[in-house]
């Protein structure tokens, strides 16, 4: 059964694809899996990965709706991956919003 990758905000721009089904080997990681993409997605690569090769502080990672804090966990058939990056920003907050203290 494959594996169902889902790219949001700018990884899906810079991919050009809302999402992409993999079949991978046994034994193949979350972390592999995104190596793989950054290969058949050069700009993708270009805002997953830092100079370095790893994955960049502000991507978010999401095995079957489970944050992942380590990319080495292994996919498994059927699983669904999600991959965004923070939105960070500033801007006004509305007052009573709770946030504004």
């Amino acid at each position: 059964m494959p594996v169902e990758i889902r790219l949001y905000g700018r990884l899906r721009d810079a991919a050009g694809v809302k999402s992409v089904t993999r079949t991978p080997p046994e034994g193949t990681t979350v972390s592999t899996l995104l190596e793989s993409l950054g290969k058949e997605y050069p700009e993708l690569a270009e805002q997953l990965f830092d100079d370095d090769g790893t994955v960049r502080n502000r991507v978010i990672v999401r095995k079957n709706r489970t944050t992942l804090d380590a990319l080495s966990v292994p996919v498994d058939d059927g699983d669904r991956i999600a991959v965004a990056t923070q939105v960070v920003g500033g801007g006004h907050t509305p007052p009573g919003t709770g946030f504004d203290q």
